[in-house]
């Protein structure tokens, strides 16, 4: 059996590796992350300014953070290459860099779909590949035991969203999905009872209130808007006692609003303007201390202005 090209090169690459590690003091980071932004360099349109192929010690490459484990296998612990303006596809050997807590590729001009795998690192805290293109559904399985911050917005992932990002991690503190296609939505996030922070506006999210956000008591900030969500909202809302803001305009809630708003001692802002909601606006919501922005138009409440 012949040897391919792609394996040819990886063994010149750890012969050379080696040569030149036993032949000097320089710091070098992993084999294995070398390979890794070898191939992630290879899918790229251009070439990442700040990124030198004569020299080993990747971890002094722009946006390139290691750990400080050894001299000369220095483990890759954050690939951050946000506003670089990149353009390509990510190719599967990104997933070498096992150890990666942060990896954000952020505001570019990345395309295609992204590798099943890159959703299975055990370490990663950080994953930021918003303002992209990236197209194609999300894995139903997301693996990513340490994740604490997750962004994916403003890119053209469609499909059924399934969300079961908290099944394997606890840690999570931070969703944001906005402004992609989805459509729909099954959202299993009873399980978040770190999270701090939902996006989920500008998908055409259709379906009742997500019912297991009561759940989460720690949220801070929910944003719903501009979907095609439906039906009442549930008086569940008012569990969510340390929400700050809460944005459910430009959908189709309708029925009246639940009298919950002197439990949401904490919540400064809330909109749900452009709905079918209906009947008196709640003694709490009117009485409310802490509401400063509160955007009800174009629905038909009794006492809201229009």
């Amino acid at each position: 059996m012949g040897i391919s090209k792609v394996s040819l090169a990886f063994i010149l690459l750890a012969v050379t590796f080696r040569q030149r590690i036993q032949g000097s003091q320089e710091p070098a980071c992993n084999l294995k992350d070398l390979t890794a932004l070898k191939g992630f360099s290879n899918c790229l349109g251009s070439d990442i300014g700040g990124w030198n192929w004569n020299s080993f010690n990747c971890c002094s490459w722009t946006g390139i953070t290691c750990d400080n484990s050894s001299f000369v296998n220095k483990r890759v612990v954050g690939l951050e290459l946000g506003n670089k303006r990149l353009a390509g596809t990510i190719c599967e050997t990104l997933v070498g860099l096992e150890q990666v807590r942060i990896l954000n590729l952020s505001h570019n001009f990345f395309h295609g779909k992204i590798p099943t795998n890159l959703f299975r690192f055990q370490n990663l805290e950080v994953l930021d590949l918003s303002n992209n293109d990236f197209v194609g559904s999300l894995p139903v399985v997301i693996h990513l035991p340490s994740i604490k911050y997750f962004d994916l917005s403003k890119n053209h992932f469609s499909s059924l969203l399934s969300l079961e990002l908290c099944k394997t991690s606890s840690h999570i503190q931070y969703i944001n999905l906005a402004n992609n296609f989805f459509g729909e939505a099954s959202l299993y996030l009873e399980n978040c009872t770190s999270l701090h922070y939902v996006y989920l506006n500008g998908n055409g999210l259709s379906g009742a209130f997500p019912q297991n956000l009561y759940r989460i008591q720690y949220l801070r900030i929910l944003h719903l808007q501009e979907n095609r969500f439906s039906g009442p909202l549930h008086y569940g809302i008012g569990n969510l006692s340390n929400l700050v803001e809460l944005d459910i305009s430009s959908n189709g809630f309708n029925g009246s609003l639940p009298d919950v708003f002197g439990r949401l001692r904490k919540l400064d802002s809330f909109s749900a303007g452009s709905n079918s909601l209906t009947g008196l606006l709640p003694i709490s919501l009117v009485n409310s201390p802490s509401l400063s922005i509160v955007d009800l138009r174009n629905n038909s409440l009794d006492g809201a202005s229009s």
